[in-house]
């Protein structure tokens, strides 16, 4: 299942994208804000006309380090969370 969220990246001189931030909703529907610590791996999707990236990274959620991935699609400029 993939989730529409927010994400805060930098892009440097060459094109290469790295997530910074990540904004996600609880069950309550409050939002929050997580650093990304880490980015773990990065793979490149090729499949003709939708190219896509997916980040493998970590998160600080409370007291424990969490393990999340990410699509983002430069197309639409839209980042999907992997649930």
């Amino acid at each position: 299942m993939y989730i529409a969220v927010d994400v805060n990246a930098t892009f440097n001189t060459v094109g290469d994208i790295k997530p910074m931030y990540i904004r996600l909703e609880d069950n309550n529907h409050i939002l929050y804000v997580y650093k990304i610590l880490e980015v773990i791996s990065k793979e490149v999707n090729r499949n003709g006309l939708h190219n896509y990236f997916t980040f493998t990274c970590t998160i600080q959620c409370n007291d424990e380090i969490k393990t999340i991935k990410i699509k983002y699609y430069p197309s639409s400029n839209k980042w999907l969370l992997i649930n």
